[in-house]
């Protein structure tokens, strides 16, 4: 005799506990709350109890005096994002997190107190960093207190700022992760290109608030960021044709600014020139001349142009050393001064380096053939753009001296370092005995900014 009755396989057959759960959940079997999602209302159904077990403000929420009755709306989280969340909560999956509901997933996490799966979104957002994102990314770390996230961000934004700065979210980052940006002393892009962003960005912020594109309103934006802004190291072309004329400054600021690249002294605004992130490797250029050798000092200015393939930070250069032949002197030993200056065909700014040679009969050649002159601060270099060194050298008191510097010659108009081509030129304001071909300096020392790999 035929059964007639269901033979169907248990749905809770060979199904682990999360699956039993996510079963009842989509199915709707013993639910005893309804919420109404998003600006829709959509009806989803669920179990209180799974809910309390799994987040503090569910349990309030559905226990105690001030507990929800009837149907419970929630305007702020659309439907996707809500079933992402219940998936979560019933099977504790955090897979089908994605670019597209990142934001959202975190925002509900916050909100009811899902730590593992705000985890969950942070470690998606690690994994995902890029160029494009990373100034996303920083502001939603700093929104949601998610420390990695941030320390990371910020890293990357430094490794690759020129990169990062030209995404559409970056004009758009909130005045506290711009001020990260700006208090940074190590950055991969120029002070000009760094002020470019800092223009757009208070253009950006008018807009934002409802407010007309000028000066005052800019400057209103930016309030202490200005500062932090080091428009002393800023092209002076650029800052002439664009910040100047913007009426973000004040007159006594822009005077002072034009006043610091002829070395005057600027309280306003910091002028210490950031140094690129990374792994730094000291590289020098020794190899220019074929040969050293002494040469009767020439009285005058050396100069020599020169220009590089990519940028980097000049740290100093090598020059030809004094030498006294005190067999024909009437004194043990003097004093010499040598001057060095680097400076721009741009803006004129100038790095420079003081050098006090004490030659002395009893100490014979202690200098050498060579000398690194180490500039007072590191001076950047950019791709193509043409500096000049000059060099002077003279006796401190006693004149009487005479002597030789060791001079280079079969020098090299190129030279190549660690993958950094260098060229030299002759320079017009070169009255000694400096040229391409022979002189005082024999190499240049820079910093090479090894980035870490994206």
């Amino acid at each position: 005799m035929s059964s007639t009755k269901d033979e169907s396989p248990d749905w809770r057959e060979a199904k682990s506990l999360s699956e039993c759960l996510m079963y009842t959940f989509k199915s709707e079997i013993k639910c005893d709350v309804t919420f109404r999602i998003g600006e829709d209302k959509t009806i989803v159904k669920a179990h209180k109890y799974i809910l309390s077990t799994r987040s503090q403000v569910f349990h309030t929420m559905f226990e105690g005096p001030m507990s929800e009755t009837g149907d419970i709306d929630i305007p702020d989280i659309d439907t996707n994002t809500f079933d992402l969340i219940l998936e979560y909560i019933y099977t504790d999956s955090s897979s089908n997190i994605s670019h597209e509901n990142v934001e959202n997933v975190l925002y509900a996490a916050e909100k009811y107190m899902l730590t593992n799966l705000k985890k969950a979104c942070e470690t998606f957002l690690k994994k995902s960093l890029s160029s494009d994102v990373a100034a996303k990314y920083l502001d939603t770390a700093y929104q949601y207190h998610m420390d990695e996230l941030k320390k990371l961000c910020v890293s990357y934004l430094k490794e690759n700022t020129r990169n990062c700065l030209q995404s559409d979210y970056a004009a758009k980052l909130p005045t506290e992760c711009i001020e990260i940006i700006l208090m940074s002393d190590y950055l991969t892009c120029s002070e000009t290109e760094l002020c470019m962003f800092f223009m757009r960005w208070m253009e950006m912020q008018c807009q934002i608030n409802n407010r007309e594109t000028n000066g005052e309103n800019m400057r209103e934006m930016a309030t202490k960021l200005l500062y932090l802004v080091r428009f002393p190291e800023v092209d002076m072309m650029y800052f002439s044709e664009n910040v100047s004329k913007s009426g973000v400054l004040n007159s006594d600021e822009i005077i002072s600014i034009y006043q610091s690249h002829f070395g005057e002294k600027n309280d306003l605004f910091p002028n210490q020139p950031r140094g690129p992130y990374g792994k730094k490797q000291f590289r020098s250029i020794t190899n220019r001349f074929s040969d050293m050798h002494l040469k009767r000092s020439t009285k005058g200015l050396h100069a020599l142009s020169f220009y590089t393939s990519r940028d980097v930070w000049l740290t100093g250069v090598v020059i030809g050393c004094p030498f006294v032949d005190w067999r024909k002197q009437s004194v043990s030993s003097c004093a010499l001064k040598a001057e060095l200056k680097v400076l721009s065909n741009i803006n004129s700014h100038v790095a420079s380096s003081l050098k006090k040679f004490q030659l002395a009969k009893e100490n014979g050649e202690m200098y050498g053939k060579c000398y690194d002159m180490i500039l007072s601060n590191k001076l950047r270099i950019p791709a193509n753009q043409l500096f000049t060194c000059t060099l002077t050298m003279e006796m401190v008191k006693t004149n009487s001296v005479e002597y030789f510097c060791y001079v280079g010659t079969g020098g090299a108009p190129q030279t190549i370092s660690d993958g950094v081509i260098v060229i030299f030129q002759n320079s017009p304001r070169s009255n000694a005995d400096t040229d391409i071909r022979q002189g005082q300096f024999a190499g240049l020392i820079f910093d090479i900014c090894c980035l870490k790999e994206n």
